[in-house]
């Protein structure tokens, strides 16, 4: 079994108007692996650039909103293990944060169809990934504080995800959260436009 490295970017934009909710930049994939699915803008690691250079040219380059690197904060990593056949891959994806001026508005692009959601919309991640579904609601739980997710697939296409405290070493530490989908969980949580797509 030849495994498929991975370094990639997840970047999470918010906003907050003055009396007004926090929002976050949610944006509707429009191909690749998780086309129709609901994610943040990010994607992989090019060329000699540094993970916050990669992060900043994926935000622009999906949404056309445009930071600093210096603005970006670093949120958590994903470890992922996937051996599925055929979608065999491992490594880590970083998961930074920035804050934007509430008039910054996401731009439509070829990757993404973003929009703006209250970060206490109940419905935020129901067309998310389902790994994303366990994380989200810690990483709101933990003010900023940084986490650790592994994220296993095993052969049959079980799923689990185990969310983590790390230690001051930044080594896996305290448990926050584990959850485990069977393959019939996972289909039951394919979010209805993507299982439209998938059949027409």
């Amino acid at each position: 079994m030849r495994m498929r490295l991975i370094n990639e970017n997840l970047v999470i934009a918010g906003r907050k108007a003055t009396g007004e909710k926090p929002e976050v930049l949610v944006a509707r994939k429009k191909r690749g692996r998780f086309a129709d699915y609901d994610i943040f803008p990010g994607g992989k690691v090019e060329g000699t650039a540094s993970q916050l250079e990669e992060a900043v040219r994926e935000l622009r380059e999906e949404t056309l909103i445009s930071v600093d690197p210096e603005m970006l904060r670093a949120l958590g990593r994903l470890v992922v293990y996937d051996v599925r056949p055929g979608q065999e891959r491992f490594g880590n994806i970083f998961l930074y944060g920035v804050a934007v001026e509430p008039e910054v508005e996401a731009v439509e692009t070829a990757e993404l169809e973003p929009r703006w959601c209250s970060v206490d919309d109940p419905t935020l991640t129901d067309a998310m990934p389902p790994d994303i579904r366990v994380w989200w609601p810690v990483m709101g739980q933990l003010e900023g504080n940084p986490f650790v997710a592994h994220v296993d697939y095993d052969e049959e296409g079980n799923l689990e995800v185990i969310v983590k405290r790390p230690d001051i070493a930044h080594m896996a530490g305290e448990v926050l959260r584990r959850t485990t989908f069977s393959v019939p969980d996972l289909e039951a949580l394919v979010p209805s436009r993507v299982f439209s797509a998938r059949t027409k």
